[in-house]
């Protein structure tokens, strides 16, 4: 009995559904598919859109513009003819224009006419340069370079966040560490005599071993080793005046490709701290007290006034006058003086009351030129006894040193 044939269409296989069919479990490892699907952790998708930041991007087409740019420049390549100074052009030589320039010794314009004097150049080849770092994986970036960013819309810098002593965020930009490379560019000058060949190879020895291209984009190290000359007299033919080198760039390639986007990050953002002022109250409703140093009282302040308000200490349920006025203190003074690391200031600390730990350096807060001081770059504040105070810091942490004309506000407990 025939076999009727199925009127059912097949169904297309997705490619991803050809490939896991290709897939076969692996005996030892008793695994099927050797890289699964990762999956996707939400916390490290930060959107970049609006950021004024760009992702650098390095191609080979930015080291000929660097070697082009570098040549006519600054090497500047010149003869001299019939008592002028006349520049030597730079051609770039396709591989057609190549092959016929080696085998006539010469390069000719589109009209069939010599170029004297002339360089043409083209590119060689590229090696991987692995005495350097790279970025370990493709398919995941290990290494990455790091960028801290200015202030920002979403990160600004304003007069309420000193008062309230707000920490802002901080932002970073990734960048892959790039793939090092080094790029050959074959160069041949043509003159029409030895002395003018001799002209240009001068020009470049004296940059052989420079940074070549242009300071407000991309410079690379270029290197040239060896000038080969010839000079050719052939009958019926041309006089041909030549001289072969190689130029050796050192660079690195950044590409603006998809597996790049996929596999790394593009930013990460600090945690925001906020230090909140502490505030307390007595058991008179009309008496409020509180500390605006930005620093939390100790604990054997708060054991005072949580005494003082139980009724303990023979303080009858009320603070005295010297707590009260203690906590309340919270005076700004200018320094008069500043050196590279300190700077001084005519005040005296306001004594504290009997339980409280006496006045340092943790009951003030420090601004120069309005930007605060962290706390670990404060090596010592101390009063010296002659109503004035001096406060010393750590330039390496503070990565800045102070003026003659810096003014530092100290914020805290002065008489």
């Amino acid at each position: 009995m025939p076999v009727k044939p199925s009127t059912r269409k097949p169904k297309v296989r997705s490619v991803e559904e050809k490939q896991n069919h290709l897939i076969h479990p692996d005996p030892e490892l008793g695994i099927g598919n050797p890289n699964p699907r990762r999956d996707n952790n939400r916390a490290l998708d930060i959107s970049v859109n609006g950021d004024q930041f760009k992702d650098p991007i390095i191609g080979l087409g930015d080291f000929y513009k660097a070697v082009k740019y570098y040549i006519e420049n600054k090497v500047k390549p010149s003869v001299v003819i019939n008592n002028q100074q006349v520049s030597v052009p730079l051609e770039y030589a396709f591989p057609e224009r190549w092959f016929a320039a080696e085998k006539q010794g010469y390069l000719r314009d589109k009209d069939g006419r010599m170029l004297l004097p002339v360089i043409a150049i083209k590119r060689g080849g590229i090696t991987r340069n692995r005495t350097l770092g790279n970025k370990l994986d493709g398919n995941i970036v290990h290494n990455y370079q790091i960028f801290k960013t200015g202030y920002s819309n979403l990160n600004q810098y304003d007069n309420f966040s000193v008062l309230t002593n707000s920490v802002p965020r901080k932002e970073f930009r990734l960048s892959p560490v790039p793939d090092y490379v080094m790029v050959t560019y074959n160069c041949s000058v043509y003159c029409n005599y030895q002395e003018d060949l001799d002209r240009v190879i001068e020009a470049f020895t004296y940059v052989g071993e420079s940074y070549w291209g242009r300071t407000d984009l991309f410079m690379f190290k270029a290197t040239i080793d060896q000038y080969t000359d010839v000079i050719e007299y052939s009958q019926g033919k041309d006089r041909s005046v030549r001289s072969d080198f190689d130029i050796t760039i050192n660079g690195y390639i950044l590409p603006d490709s998809v597996e790049r986007n996929i596999s790394t990050q593009k930013k990460f953002i600090s945690k925001s701290q906020v230090v909140l002022r502490a505030i307390t109250t007595s058991d008179n409703p009309d008496t409020e007290i509180r500390t605006t140093s930005g620093i939390p009282p100790t604990n054997a302040a708060v054991s005072v006034v949580d005494n003082a308000r139980s009724g303990g200490g023979g303080g009858g349920g009320s603070l005295t006058a010297d707590v009260v006025l203690y906590i309340d203190t919270n005076k700004s003074i200018d320094s008069i003086s500043t050196t590279t690391n300190t700077a001084t200031f005519n005040a005296a600390f306001l004594a504290a009351p009997a339980g409280f730990p006496a006045t340092s350096v943790d009951d003030f807060i420090f601004f120069a030129n309005g930007q605060y001081i962290t706390k670990t770059a404060i090596i010592s504040f101390i009063d010296n006894g002659l109503g004035q105070c001096i406060l010393t810091v750590n330039t390496t942490i503070l990565d800045y040193s102070f003026s003659s004309d810096y003014v530092v506000t100290a914020v805290g407990k002065f008489v």
